[in-house]
């Protein structure tokens, strides 16, 4: 049914699969997200989904690449899944993608950094706390405060002058993560 005509199918198919957590569909749902024309983006989105439920690390390569995609959705799905997986290889490609155009991909990559809390994330999360969106803003505070280093806190203490209140709240919460005494 991976193969089905019809992408609704191919989509709910990728799902069942995922939550049966079965990993010998990994090399099929791989497939998917490589397969080439773009109209099959919701397939793909759903085949990344089902990757990262799957844990299957076999699927990195195939994740990474998928944040080149032409579609915002696809890169932001790979991203996601990058995070799921805490695949620490991804780490490079992630801060590059932390730059996309697309702000959902710019938020779900500053969410997959956090969820790797590799603490060569910080430098690009620190630039994401200057982001033009209030969401990447506040979703690269959350990651600071997941990875837990102490070089993010001028960082983090700078956004307290944000216009948008969600963003020192969520620096007050990483900052009480990294435990610092110079935040006080």
């Amino acid at each position: 049914l991976l193969h089905d005509n019809n992408q609704g199918v191919q989509s709910s198919t990728a799902l069942a699969l995922a939550r049966i957590g079965h990993r010998s569909v990994t090399p099929e749902l791989a497939q998917i997200m490589e397969s080439g024309p773009n109209e099959l983006f919701g397939v793909k989105f759903y085949a990344a989904f089902a990757l990262g439920c799957l844990g299957d690390r076999r699927a990195t390569p195939t994740l990474i690449k998928g944040l080149d995609d032409k579609d915002p959705y696809i890169r932001a799905g790979s991203a996601s899944t990058l995070g799921q997986l805490q695949e620490t290889a991804a780490i490079s490609p992630l801060l590059h993608a932390l730059k996309d155009k697309h702000v959902l991909v710019r938020w779900m990559t500053a969410q997959a950094l956090g969820s790797i809390r590799d603490r060569r994330a910080v430098p690009g999360l620190l630039k994401a706390l200057k982001d033009e969106n209030e969401d990447v803003r506040e979703q690269g505070a959350k990651a600071l405060g997941k990875i837990g280093d102490k070089c993010a806190v001028p960082g983090l203490i700078a956004t307290f002058a944000d216009v948008d209140e969600a963003i020192p709240k969520a620096a007050v919460l990483a900052l009480g993560r990294i435990g610092d005494r110079s935040a006080l």
